[in-house]
């Protein structure tokens, strides 16, 4: 875990912090709950951190999808808080094939394809959120998700 500020003192200092964690499902409750408290930290209510938390996980659940059979599979997540809104980049190295036939990202066809419809984890995590990104780099398919904070955006 690498937790990194940068700025000066005319700018508000974003927070950033770095983590991988393994997909083995042992560090599940370890990852839902640490992505749980960032959140919290960040100030949203009850509810919004409820529902923010849920899209996490199925993100991060889509990264899991997309990784399927690939030994070794770690998920990359960075936080960064800025003034105004919290954004939580999710990063994966997908397995061979994972990607769709238009050139799309495997995250993207992952969190597309998760259920049928309204039940699909991106409809839900564009309702909660109020930007969601998709694109490579250096390898991983990223997701970034970005939410404006509290009284802020």
């Amino acid at each position: 875990m690498n937790a990194v500020t940068e700025g000066s003192p005319a700018d508000p200092v974003p927070m950033r912090l770095d983590m991988t964690v393994s997909c083995d499902e042992r560090f599940r409750p370890l990852l839902d709950q640490f992505v749980s408290r960032m959140i919290a930290y960040v100030g949203y209510d009850t509810s919004d951190a409820t529902a923010v938390a849920g899209v996490v996980e199925r993100a991060i659940g889509g990264a899991r999808a997309c990784m399927a059979g690939t030994p070794d599979a770690s998920v990359d997540l960075r936080f960064v808080i800025c003034e105004t809104e919290m954004q939580i980049r999710i990063g994966c190295r997908p397995a061979p094939g994972a990607a769709g036939p238009t050139g799309e990202t495997g995250l993207d066809r992952a969190l597309r394809e998760g259920g049928a419809g309204d039940d699909a984890p991106l409809h839900r995590i564009r309702q909660v959120m109020t930007r969601v990104e998709f694109g490579r780099e250096d390898g991983l398919d990223v997701c970034t998700l970005a939410k404006a904070r509290p009284g802020r955006g």
